[in-house]
């Protein structure tokens, strides 16, 4: 390890064993908070992924202003899974036509929650849907994140702004193209080979 210049280098050779030591060290509950991931590992099993797909779509801004968002949410959800299968549309805006966080109206929020209510019975998970979009030839998971993203603001039945990012118009999983070729690999794919640990 050299930090002489104010910057970090790692020699390749050791650079596994310095992230597994790092990993070791870090890897523990009292190290999450303050951290949306909290409002996951709290969250029963069958709510977990509803729980992160709204704590991860609300992260935007302070960590304090979203944990607080996501509480307010949970909290009037109770069983995030088994509200949002057992709940109708109308019952749903009810709930939150008024709550707003950062530039997000009550109604996109209601509509985002739709969504996901609309998979959840459809699909049976969250999972499911990212799956039907998934082929045995896909090379990376592309393909099943922009169905899923396709699928949810279809059945949102209405806007739903930027909770959800579309991996077709430019967010953080923007396809790599060559010239002329097809997508290969999202952004998050492009920075892991570009380290090649």
């Amino acid at each position: 390890m050299d930090t002489d210049n104010g910057s970090l280098t790692i020699d390749r050779r050791h650079a596994g064993s310095l992230l597994d030591a790092l990993y070791l060290r870090y890897h523990k509950p009292e190290f999450i908070h303050p951290d949306p991931l909290e409002l996951v590992l709290r969250a029963e099993t069958q709510d977990r992924e509803v729980v992160a797909l709204i704590a991860s779509s609300l992260a935007l801004g302070r960590v304090g202003l979203i944990l607080a968002a996501g509480e307010t949410i949970l909290r009037t959800l109770e069983s995030p899974f088994d509200a949002l299968t057992s709940l109708p549309a109308r019952d749903l805006r009810l709930l939150f036509g008024s709550f707003r966080y950062r530039f997000f109206s009550g109604e996109q929020i209601a509509n985002f929650l739709i969504g996901v209510s609309t998979l959840l019975r459809r699909f049976g998970s969250l999972e499911g849907c990212f799956r039907s979009g998934m082929s045995d030839s896909d090379t990376n998971t592309l393909p099943g994140l922009i169905h899923f993203v396709g699928e949810m603001r279809a059945a949102s039945g209405g806007d739903i702004g930027i909770l959800l990012s579309d991996p077709e118009k430019g967010s953080a999983s923007k396809p790599e193209r060559a010239p002329g070729a097809a997508p290969l690999a999202s952004g998050i794919t492009r920075m892991a080979r570009s380290v090649q640990l």
